[in-house]
């Protein structure tokens, strides 16, 4: 029996996505502990508010911001991979093309994280990227069939 079906990979997209989503959500949540020199710039970032279209924010306030959409769009990210784990059979033509959409955003998280951060989720944006790309050309070979 093959359980490298496109709907188990999807799957396990979402999965992966889960526990980027998850893992995120708890580094946003710790605070001190960094050593000094971090300490410093998160005690800088939070210190001087700038005004932006008539409204006070402070660095600090910008990088929970953009840290909390980014953390919307991971979940968006697991329900896409979910509803495409249900698509990829039904209608394997659509749930190609979301799938390559998807992928392609997810290549790019990858290439960022490899980038800019570390190896956690620099791993998961990866195996979620070739989970959810190799589901994606199987997708096309059932079209194909």
């Amino acid at each position: 029996m093959n359980t490298m079906t496109p709907k188990n990979l999807h799957r396990a997209a979402a999965l992966l996505l889960f526990l980027f989503a998850l893992t995120h959500a708890l580094g946003m949540m710790v605070s001190g502990g960094h050593g000094v020199g971090v300490d410093l710039v998160i005690l800088g970032m939070q210190a001087v508010p700038m005004e932006r279209l008539g409204v006070e924010r402070t660095l600090m306030d910008f990088h929970v911001g953009y840290g909390g959409i980014f953390e919307v769009y991971l979940l968006f990210g697991v329900v896409l991979s979910l509803e495409l784990s249900k698509l990829a059979t039904l209608h394997p033509g659509t749930a190609t093309r979301i799938a390559l959409a998807h992928g392609v955003a997810l290549c790019v998280v990858f290439l960022l994280c490899l980038r800019y951060f570390f190896v956690g989720p620099t791993l998961l944006a990866l195996l979620a990227a070739i989970a959810t790309i190799v589901a994606m050309v199987k997708t096309g070979r059932l079209r194909e069939d």
